[in-house]
């Protein structure tokens, strides 16, 4: 029974190694060889790798999420002189400080969700969406 497993194995690991060849490795049905069979892999290779990467890193960017810099909020708004913040939604305002940070003051009742935006260029902005009183 065993000796019979293994014939069985071995005919069904071909069989996927030949439909594999016909597809990649040689050109239309034919016995030649497809030229750029070995940078194609390659490709393969290197976004399957690069969409592992870009997974984990996006995992990463989820739990980090939730975890803002305390001073990024102005949770007191007695802190700072209210004629400094500038208005950027309905409930928010807005301060830019020396050191490159914003403070926000937030009015009670308003809805914030914090998202990345991927640009077309690659890059990756933190953007706001605010839900009015």
């Amino acid at each position: 029974m065993k000796k019979y497993l293994i014939i069985f194995s071995v005919f069904v690991i071909s069989f996927f190694i030949s439909s594999y060849s016909i597809k990649n490795v040689f050109l239309g049905n034919s016995p030649e060889v497809n030229p750029y069979y070995l940078s194609n892999l390659k490709n393969r290779v290197t976004s399957s790798i690069a969409s592992v990467t870009n997974s984990v890193s996006n995992l990463a960017k989820i739990f980090q999420f939730n975890k803002l810099p305390a001073n990024n909020l102005a949770t007191n708004p007695n802190t700072l002189s209210n004629g400094i913040f500038k208005t950027v939604a309905v409930g928010v305002k807005a301060h830019d400080r020396e050191d490159g940070g914003v403070d926000y003051q937030i009015q009670p009742g308003t809805k914030i969700t914090i998202k990345d935006i991927t640009l077309p260029d690659g890059r990756i902005v933190r953007g706001i969406d605010i839900t009015g009183n």
